[in-house]
Parts: C-alpha cells; structure tokens; sequence
C-alpha cells in the first residue's frame, strides 16, 4: 500500500508528517483529512478568534502534494 503524510498548518504552526500513513487508495487518504479536521475543529478553544484556519496537506512516497484540505471558522456579528 502506498504511504502518504499529513502536514498540518493552524495558523503559523506547523507540523510536518515524517512518518505517514499506509492508505488503499486516494479515497481513504480524502477520508482521513476530512476525519483529521474535524477532530482538530472539535478541540478549537470556545474562545477561539473571530477567523480560524487549519489547513491539512498530503504528500505521496514521492514528495508531491496530492491533496489539500482547509477548514475556515469565521465569527461576525451582525447589527
């Protein structure tokens, strides 16, 4: 099974994958990005800032981006 990684950035954190995943195809790896933010959106403060952005990228075995996954939360107030 081909490995892929899962880098993470909130904000400007980072956090690179150095070790990945082993994932059937490219279906189950858009799986597991969706599944990773909305973990990471669950964990958000409740006092999170009025704009949130969590973006999660995959890489093949080779290095190449494959796929790239954002959640935005965006807070206004309305008059």
């Amino acid at each position: 099974m081909p490995r892929f990684f899962l880098d993470v950035q909130d904000g400007d954190a980072q956090v690179r994958d150095e070790d990945g995943q082993e994932f059937a195809d490219l279906k189950a790896v858009r799986r597991d990005a969706v599944l990773a933010l909305s973990e990471m959106a669950r964990a958000l403060p409740r006092a999170a800032t009025d704009r949130q952005e969590i973006i999660v990228g995959v890489r093949d075995e080779t290095g190449k981006s494959v796929l790239t996954a954002t959640l935005s939360l965006v807070v206004r107030w309305t008059d």
